[in-house]
């Protein structure tokens, strides 16, 4: 009786060997798909918060900088076309005459102060592929509509567009 256990061990073996390697070939096949997924969802959030954070910051000193300025300079703004230039007239915390330009240079929305530039407003993981001021006549003097398209620059080629519109409340 000892020898039928010990063949019917033998043939076991073999077949049990092969359930597991199959059983293991199919939980690393889910298990690497599962990281891949994660991997994605990971890049693809970086990206959306890259926006978003980028987004933000640059439309709050357009607008900041819309809200403060006295007038818009026409004749140095580009106006209702991409990539737009928008030069405004204001004054810095001492009352002094500043001029305020703001236009998109390598991808990237570019402040410029009394024909210094500052930088850039805009993250380096993102590229502003629109940007389009429109002068808007309000009672009250006018108004700024800013609109800005922003592309995550890494792995995924995510798009969003965002939109503002501020009075320039240093005019009245």
């Amino acid at each position: 009786m000892n020898n039928f256990f010990k063949k019917r061990n033998k043939g076991d073996s073999l077949i049990e060997m092969l359930i597991y390697v199959v059983l293991f070939t199919i939980f690393s096949i889910v298990f690497i798909n599962s990281v891949m997924i994660m991997t994605k969802t990971y890049t693809r959030i970086r990206g959306n918060n890259a926006i978003l954070d980028s987004s933000t910051s640059s439309m709050n000193r357009i607008t900041s900088e819309i809200r403060n300025a006295v007038s818009v300079d026409s004749a140095h703004s580009t106006l209702d076309a991409s990539p737009g230039v928008l030069t405004l007239n204001t004054t810095d915390s001492n009352g002094n005459a500043k001029v305020v330009k703001f236009d998109v240079s390598n991808g990237a929305v570019r402040l410029t102060e009394n024909s210094v530039v500052t930088g850039n407003i805009t993250s380096s993981n993102v590229t502003v592929t629109n940007l389009v001021f429109r002068l808007i006549t309000t009672i009250h003097g006018y108004a700024i509509k800013v609109e800005m398209t922003l592309r995550d620059n890494k792995i995924t080629t995510h798009t969003e567009n965002f939109y503002d519109t501020s009075i320039l409340r240093g005019a009245y």
